[in-house]
């Protein structure tokens, strides 16, 4: 008796698919839903087939209430895994625009379900607070610092609120120029972040500050009107160097070499205490040491690098010779001369035109002169 009565169960239900199946056609389109959030444009759409609703109209079936069989749940599984949708517009919403759903169906499929497009007007999208340029540059402090040309920029917050945590950079740091504009701009996030808070940056976002302040680093040693003071400081720190106890020193001026700005990102040069600094002076000099007695025997042999950085143009385009840093390296017999100029050459130097050439000068330590 029980066996009759699943048997009939059985059939019945075979017979509500059956007659589901074959009923009218169905646009799944019909059963797309659509969600706006976010703010006035930068809205975002959600969307999905409500498969509760499809169900009901294929097969006379509400998950809601009813528990599926294992006919019912098939049709359900087959149904869900065969239609894909997309939306030609999902991001960057406002209210007004039009969102097209397309939602693709297998073909000739038992249940005659098509697909289909279908447009959603936005709306209810709420309206963001703006943040304007002038709030920015009012909000920022502004501190510039380095060389012109090669100039940085530190920036600091006087937000308060949500707003203090936005964070801000600034365009072709380390590259800022005296007279110029140093434009100003989120960090990356800095959309996202507002967006959450419910802001939105005014169209025309463009805050920015003059640069001033930055010294002024000769482009070149030509444009040194004292650069014969600062030569000749370069060349007495060369001999001092080498005039030293029981020897004689010969010393030759190879080259002199100049370099604007320090470029090495903190990678140094090799040159004592240069690396926080612009404007570089340096001669490249072979010195040979010899024995002070009648032989005169030769001891050594080297590559003295000598000069200095931080020479600042004043006002009047003259370094402040003070102010200067001295720079110095050293380089055995093992780094031949050409190997120390291609060195200081990849290092960002130049040769100064017109330097003085081939000038041997010998230093020795007599008793009888002094």
């Amino acid at each position: 008796m029980v066996k009759k009565i699943v048997v009939g169960f059985t059939m019945v239900l075979g017979a509500i698919l059956l007659s589901a199946c074959g009923g009218k056609a169905v646009d799944m389109t019909d059963f797309v839903e659509v969600e706006f959030n976010g703010m006035d444009t930068q809205g975002y759409v959600d969307y999905y087939v409500d498969f509760n609703e499809l169900y009901k109209e294929v097969l006379d079936y509400d998950e809601t209430e009813d528990v599926p069989d294992d006919e019912t749940e098939e049709a359900m599984s087959e149904i869900s895994e065969m239609y894909k949708i997309s939306a030609d517009n999902e991001e960057e919403l406002s209210n007004g625009d039009t969102v097209t759903v397309k939602v693709s169906v297998k073909e000739d499929n038992d249940y005659k379900i098509s697909g289909g497009e279908k447009e959603f007007t936005v709306e209810d999208l709420e309206e963001p607070e703006q943040l304007t340029s002038k709030e920015v540059e009012d909000k920022l402090v502004i501190n510039f610092s380095g060389s012109n040309g090669a100039g940085k920029a530190s920036i600091e917050s006087t937000f308060n609120g949500d707003l203090s945590n936005l964070d801000f950079e600034v365009e072709n740091d380390g590259k800022l120029e005296n007279g110029k504009e140093a434009n100003i701009v989120l960090e990356d996030g800095g959309d996202s972040y507002l967006s959450d808070i419910g802001y939105v940056t005014e169209d025309d976002f463009s805050p920015s500050f003059e640069v001033e302040g930055l010294e002024e680093i000769p482009e070149t040693a030509q444009d040194i009107k004292n650069y014969e003071d600062v030569e000749r400081m370069i060349e007495e720190e060369a001999n001092r160097r080498n005039d030293k106890g029981l020897f004689k020193f010969k010393v030759k001026l190879e080259k002199m070499m100049y370099r604007q700005f320090n470029e090495n990102d903190g990678n140094g040069d090799g040159m004592y205490s240069s690396d926080n600094y612009d404007g570089n002076m340096i001669g490249i000099y072979t010195v040979k040491k010899y024995e002070d007695d009648e032989k005169g025997k030769l001891r050594s042999e080297f590559t003295d690098i000598i000069g200095y950085s931080n020479l600042v143009l004043d006002e009047n385009d003259e370094v402040n010779v003070a102010e200067m840093k001295e720079i110095s390296d050293r380089k055995d017999d093992s780094y031949s001369l050409e190997s120390v100029l291609k060195l200081y050459e990849d290092y960002g130097y130049d040769y100064v035109d017109g330097d003085k050439k081939d000038k041997d000068k010998d230093e020795e330590k007599d008793d009888k002169d002094d």
